[in-house]
Formats: C-alpha cells, structure tokens, sequence
C-alpha cells in the first residue's frame, strides 16, 4: 500500500524541521559562543540579561 503525502503536511514538515533547525543554533550560541565584552560563555555571560529572552523564543 503506497501513502501520498499532501502539499499540506509536507508544507508542516518542512516547517518543523526549520524551527528545529532554528532553536538547534540558538542552543549552540547560547552554549558555545563567548561574550564579546567579558569573555564568557554567552549562558554564563554577566555582562547583561537583555539578549537571554532571545533564547527562549
């Protein structure tokens, strides 16, 4: 038995994978990129807390 994807769930697909892919390199510069003021870590960053929302979203 062969099953047809529609435009739909293909559409829904490929958009799941985007915002994914989004929040998997906001995890990797939340864990691995260095505050360009102190140095740090960017979750270990005590500079400021106004970018730290960003990763939540």
């Amino acid at each position: 038995m062969v099953t047809r994807v529609t435009e739909t769930q293909l559409l829904v697909g490929i958009t799941i994978l985007i915002v994914v892919e989004i929040n998997h390199l906001k995890w990797i510069w939340w864990t691995q990129w260095q505050c360009r003021a102190c140095g740090a870590k960017n979750r270990d960053c005590p500079c400021t807390d106004k970018w730290k929302w960003m990763v939540w979203f």
